[in-house]
């Protein structure tokens, strides 16, 4: 029998708000009645996530409770640093006395954007600001409400390379590394935020079965969710951020920041993981 979250809330003493998502796994609401982290300006907005019943039987209640417990395990500038650039679980939610969801930090208003229609038609509606949208023309990003210079490009480059440098120092592994899973802003500076950390792998365990989002995909064979296949799909967002283009491989979209570049991307794509440079070797 697994063992209990040291940090667990009874799914009858949540408040539900308005569903904020819905995907394979499961469905998302605003959770009106909590708070985490109170001690950062009086708490963040919480959302819950509840697992669908066919995921259920395929969670690892202790690999999600070890998650929830990560941030206590880690020095206070770390634990602090983690709940500030990811959307970490901070409880696991139970029914009936069992796992049937986690909370966890709702997403920031500065990741965010007021997306706009691309015909002029319409009312404009708040959306997340995923990376997915910067990897089109420069013509769409502007059309739907985005700013985004060369330099904010490389900057978020950047963040996300020191983030996953960071994020390995504490044995997670991102493991689904895609546009889809990763919010920016470019104010007060670039920099990026991390959702469904549930999906990620800490210490060799997951949650939940790994997945990859299509055009996403490691090397056929190769073990996902370690931290040599993080470095390929950055390597793969890094050409697509450059190339504006959503399945570009081709490196020499990054020949105009620089020869290095274009060929630290080569090395990052190698089919042998062994050969792969790390995320610090980028944020340099």
């Amino acid at each position: 029998m697994s063992p209990a979250p040291a940090a667990a809330v009874e799914y009858s003493t949540l408040v539900l708000g308005n569903q904020l998502g819905q995907g394979g796994q499961g469905t998302v609401h605003q959770v009106t009645n909590k708070k985490i982290n109170k001690a950062a300006g009086g708490g963040w907005d919480v959302a819950y996530k509840e697992y669908s019943p066919a995921v259920l039987p395929e969670l690892d209640a202790a690999a999600l409770a070890a998650q929830v417990d990560l941030p206590g395990t880690l020095s206070a500038e770390d634990g602090a640093w983690l709940c500030d650039h990811t959307a970490w679980p901070a409880a696991v939610v139970r029914r009936n006395g069992h796992p049937c969801g986690l909370l966890m930090r709702l997403i920031p208003a500065r990741f965010q954007f007021t997306f706009k229609n691309l015909t002029g038609t319409g009312t404009a509606v708040r959306k997340q600001a995923n990376l997915e949208y910067l990897l089109n023309p420069d013509t769409y990003v502007a059309g739907i409400g985005l700013s985004v210079s060369e330099r904010d490009r490389v900057l978020l480059l950047a963040d996300l390379a020191t983030t996953l440098d960071r994020l390995h120092g504490m044995g997670v592994a991102v493991g689904d590394l895609s546009p889809r899973n990763l919010l920016f802003t470019t104010a007060p500076e670039p920099g990026c935020f991390l959702i469904d950390c549930d999906a990620m792998r800490l210490r060799g365990a997951t949650a939940l079965p790994q997945a990859e989002t299509p055009d996403w995909q490691l090397p056929g064979g190769e073990e996902k969710a370690t931290c040599a296949g993080d470095v390929y799909k950055f390597a793969l967002l890094a050409v697509r951020l450059f190339a504006r283009d959503q399945t570009s491989t081709d490196p020499v979209a990054l020949s105009t920041l620089g020869p290095p570049l274009a060929d630290l991307a080569r090395a990052s794509l190698h089919r042998d993981p062994a050969q792969r440079p790390s995320p610090a070797t980028w944020a340099e």
